[in-house]
């Protein structure tokens, strides 16, 4: 089965971070660092094998070679996989050849020093994509990951031996690539956690006129990604001064109803929970299937409302809605059947 990886792209040189992405596509190749027994043992390094071994004589019990990006970049990826990397905001992909182990090389020269690139997996074709937008999520949200090198498609369906993440790349190298993703639900694997908060947020104002105020999407808001506003109005005038909370979940992740009766203070507030995977729980903590439930403050009690999580998708596949879809979910349709 073909997977897709994101390469981070940044080394150390001298006590600094540099950024090797430069030097992997200039060079062809790919690396994750870790070039100092390939050069203390110069001499004794005539292949991956010989490399692992100088690696595991060298850093003993001090690190675990299976937890290394160098042990993913030559025994997790396989041939055929696909490989992410950005360069100055601008991403590129690449597919593997062949055996990684088969690709492995050592330059010891002092550019492929300067940029942590000793240890290479060398003949990678890198192909230009474009900026973040034109990228899937499954991507662009891996850009500040901490690990050298990550599978950025876990979670994704498998049609025909290839994630979608997998065909995605498959079209970027290979304009020709005609396979097209069957089950359109699959697009909520490409636009990430951001593009998915995003996509509830234009459905909401498009089905209630509802609209978020950006000063409310904090990283330390535990509870809600946006507050949005009620847009409607009658006689001229704004008809509501109730707060609509979102909180949406781009996995297999469960939400409850009980978590949220703290936000909604006056008659009308609203919470939508929002979840593409997973549960949300109501009150009685029975699970609600449809995935996508509004729950509001009335006199005396709440009340709830549910919607199938297909409505997002329908919307996202719905022409008439293109004019007001972000790039990074247009480019992505002509993928599906």
């Amino acid at each position: 089965m073909a997977v897709t990886w994101k390469v981070k792209g940044k080394g150390m040189f001298g006590g600094e971070r540099v950024f090797s992405s430069e030097y992997f596509i200039k060079n062809s190749c790919v690396s994750c660092g870790w070039g100092d027994p390939a050069l203390k043992y110069k001499e004794e390094v005539h292949d991956f094998y010989t490399y692992k071994q100088k690696w595991i004589d060298m850093y003993g019990s001090n690190q675990k070679w299976g937890y290394q990006g160098v042990h993913h970049l030559f025994e997790s990826i396989k041939k055929g996989d696909f490989l992410w990397t950005r360069m100055d905001g601008v991403y590129y992909v690449a597919k593997i050849p062949s055996n990684p182990i088969d690709l492995f090389h050592v330059d010891d020269s002092e550019e492929a020093k300067r940029y942590d690139s000793v240890v290479q997996l060398k003949n990678i074709k890198w192909v230009k994509c474009g900026t973040e937008e034109s990228v899937p999520g499954s991507v662009s949200s891996f850009t500040n990951n901490r690990n050298s090198i990550v599978r950025v498609d876990k979670r994704e369906s498998v049609q025909n031996g290839f994630t979608a993440s997998s065909i995605f790349s498959s079209k970027i190298i290979d304009s020709n690539y005609q396979d097209k993703i069957k089950d359109r639900k699959m697009i909520f694997s490409f636009i990430g956690p951001s593009g998915f908060e995003d996509l509830v947020a234009i459905w909401l104002f498009d089905k209630f006129s509802y609209f978020v105020i950006p000063s409310t999407n904090k990283t330390s808001t535990q509870k809600y990604e946006f507050v949005l506003l009620d847009g409607t109005k009658e006689n001229g005038k704004y008809s509501s001064k109730k707060h609509i909370y979102l909180q949406a979940k781009n996995g297999n992740v469960d939400l409850h109803v009980n978590d949220y009766d703290n936000l909604l203070k006056q008659i009308g507030d609203e919470v939508w929970l929002v979840t593409s995977g997973g549960k949300v729980f109501t009150p009685d903590n029975l699970a609600e299937e449809n995935q996508i439930v509004q729950y509001k403050k009335d006199v005396g009690s709440y009340k709830m409302q549910s919607f199938d999580i297909n409505v997002l998708v329908d919307f996202v596949f719905d022409k008439t809605n293109y004019a007001i879809l972000p790039d990074s979910l247009l480019i992505l349709i002509p993928m599906f059947e």
